[in-house]
C-alpha cells in the first residue's frame, strides 16, 4: 500500500511462496538490485543475457534463488503452484533453457500471524499470483499494473493504513 514507508516495502510486489502455520515467505519481485551482477554458480550461456538480480527482501540477501515457471524442473524445485517455483543454485542440469525467470536475492519473511495482521491493518493489497506480471511486464511497471488489475487507480487508494 502506499503509506509503507519502509524502503524495502514501499511499492513491492511480493510474491508469497509460502504461508503455513509458522509465517510466511515471499520473494519481491519489482526491484532490481542497482548494480547489474551475474551469478557466478550459473554459466554464460545459462544467463543468456539475464544478468539482473532482482532484490528479493532483505533476508539471506547474500542467497540467490531462481524464481521460474519451467515444468522439467518441478522435481528439483519447490512448487509455488501448478506453474511457478523456486530453485536454488543447485540444480541437477543447469543446461535447461528457462525463459521465464528471474534471479532474486534474498527474501521477505514473516513470523507467524504477521502477515495476516498486516494485511489486516490495510498494509498489503492480495491477489493471486499471474505470470504474465511476474515475467512479461517490465519490472518499473509491476506495482501499477497489479494495482490496475484489481481495478484500482492509484490516486483512489488512501495514503493512510489501518481496518474498519
Amino acid at each position: 500500500m502506499p503509506h509503507m514507508n519502509d524502503p524495502f516495502f514501499s511499492k513491492s510486489v511480493v510474491l508469497i511462496c509460502d504461508h503455513n502455520s509458522h509465517g510466511s515467505m515471499g520473494v519481491i519481485i519489482n526491484k532490481k538490485l542497482d548494480q547489474e551482477k551475474s551469478n557466478p554458480l550459473y554459466d554464460e550461456e545459462d544467463l543468456n543475457n539475464e544478468r539482473v538480480i532482482f532484490f528479493g527482501g532483505p533476508v539471506m540477501v547474500n542467497f540467490t534463488l531462481l524464481l521460474h515457471d519451467e515444468k522439467k524442473l518441478e522435481d528439483s524445485s519447490y512448487k509455488i503452484s501448478d506453474n511457478l517455483f523456486l530453485s536454488n543454485n543447485n540444480l541437477p542440469n543447469n543446461k535447461i533453457r528457462i525463459s521465464n525467470k528471474k534471479f532474486i536475492s534474498g527474501y521477505a519473511g514473516w513470523s507467524k500471524n504477521q502477515l495476516e495482521k498486516e494485511i489486516k491493518n490495510g498494509d498489503w493489497i492480495v491477489q493471486k499470483a499471474r505470470n504474465d506480471l511476474i515475467f512479461g511486464t517490465d519490472c518499473k511497471k509491476i506495482w501499477n499494473s497489479a494495482i490496475e488489475l484489481l481495478g484500482f487507480n492509484y490516486d483512489d487508494i488512501s495514503i493512510n493504513g489501518g481496518s474498519a
